[in-house]
């Protein structure tokens, strides 16, 4: 359809016109899609699926998407992401939040 079409248009100018997030789809990089990361803690929450991963050598970067406005809460959830990949032994690990529909990395 013409709304798919303009989203995938859209999303792909994005990528290429900022250096950042085409660096998180380079070739060469491992990379997780929406894959669990356990943790036992003391919320009982025990998985948590991020959107993206990406590991590039010892560099580890984590990227949630959002298609709406900006929220304190969505920091919070990277920061944990953040947290949990540092636990499991990941040292050089940044995290960012991409709103996809306002064109603006966080």
């Amino acid at each position: 359809t013409e709304d798919a079409e303009a989203f995938i248009a859209e999303v792909s100018s994005q990528i290429e016109g900022n250096s950042q997030i085409k660096e998180w789809f380079a070739l060469g990089n491992k990379v997780l899609n929406e894959s669990n990361v356990l943790n036992y803690s003391a919320d009982g929450k025990l998985s948590y699926r991020p959107d993206r991963v990406i590991i590039n050598g010892d560099k580890v970067t984590v990227v949630d998407y959002k298609f709406g406005g900006e929220s304190p809460a969505y920091i919070k959830q990277v920061e944990s992401y953040i947290a949990l990949l540092k636990k499991m032994g990941y040292f050089n690990v940044r995290g960012y939040i991409w709103y996809v529909s306002l064109g603006k990395v966080v």
